[in-house]
């Protein structure tokens, strides 16, 4: 991924192929702290700005809006809920258990500390429609105002930005 000649493109699509899948291989299942969440997303732009020979001192969140890559905490959040809705799809124990902590949690409202539920319910979506209606999520960014987003897209996507010492780069 750091080889100089390699577009920025290139490099998105070996992140969001290769990179990201194994550093968050099984974490839906992982109770994660926020500190952790925070380092995850540390661990995503200081790669992405090495791979793509920036500073260190770069804007991580602008630089992850304009080349479209969601956030860590957006794209866990859909694996949970994918995951959550496929324990119901089966006649399983892990179905059973999952349909009492659900009933527990509608009735009393009462949450199990390190369950899926837990997880569900602290990435803010609801348990009863993730169970039932799928995970149907859009995981998209948009917090940086469109202009820096354009800018940085025509500079990242620029055919001069791979050289080190053009204007682009």
């Amino acid at each position: 991924m750091s080889y100089p000649g390699a577009d920025a493109s290139i490099k998105k699509h070996l992140w969001t192929t290769i990179c990201r899948p194994t550093l968050l291989y099984g974490m839906e299942c992982v109770e994660l702290s926020k500190t952790t969440l925070s380092r995850l997303e540390t661990v995503q732009g200081n790669h992405l700005k090495q791979s793509l020979g920036l500073s260190k001192t770069a804007r991580t969140s602008y630089l992850l809006d304009s080349l479209n890559i969601p956030r860590i905490q957006s794209v866990l959040s859909k694996k949970c809920a994918t995951f959550y809705h496929s324990i119901f799809k089966c006649d399983t124990p892990a179905a059973e258990l999952n349909n009492y902590l659900l009933a527990r949690y509608i009735t009393s409202g009462e949450l199990i500390q390190g369950t899926l539920i837990n997880k569900i319910v602290t990435f803010g979506l609801s348990p009863v429609s993730v169970a039932f209606n799928g995970s149907n999520f859009n995981i998209t960014n948009q917090t940086t105002p469109k202009g820096i987003i354009d800018s940085l897209q025509n500079l990242l996507y620029h055919q001069n930005f791979i050289k080190p010492y053009s204007e682009e780069h």
